[in-house]
């Protein structure tokens, strides 16, 4: 079974919170594809939470923990990040530049 981009898999049991704060849960032997925290994405077939990775124009590092999960946090304005990954920071525009909030180019 293989999960589509954007998710990952678990037969884990405990319960989850989804971006909306919707709470579920997950019983023991069944195969489920959870979505990765919001504003983060994983590639087709994730198996775990850990290959999910804050979407451009979002830093941070997506996790949950099985109680709960962590957005990626938009860039501040002047910041921009191009490309999807768990970052701690956005990189700064060049002198002169600037951006919106969340941007995911210059």
């Amino acid at each position: 079974v293989s999960c589509t981009a954007g998710t990952y898999w678990t037969s884990d049991p405990a319960p989850s919170e989804d971006a909306s704060g919707s709470w579920w849960l997950e019983f023991a032997g069944e195969l489920l594809c959870k979505g990765c925290p919001l504003n983060s994405t994983s590639a087709r077939g994730a198996q775990s939470v850990s290959e999910c990775a804050c979407g451009p124009g979002f830093s941070g590092f997506a996790w949950c923990d099985g109680e709960r999960c962590g957005p990626c946090l938009s860039c501040d304005p002047g910041t921009y990040k191009d490309v999807a990954g768990n970052t701690g920071s956005c990189t700064t525009c060049p002198d002169f530049t600037t951006s919106l909030i969340g941007s995911d180019s210059l």
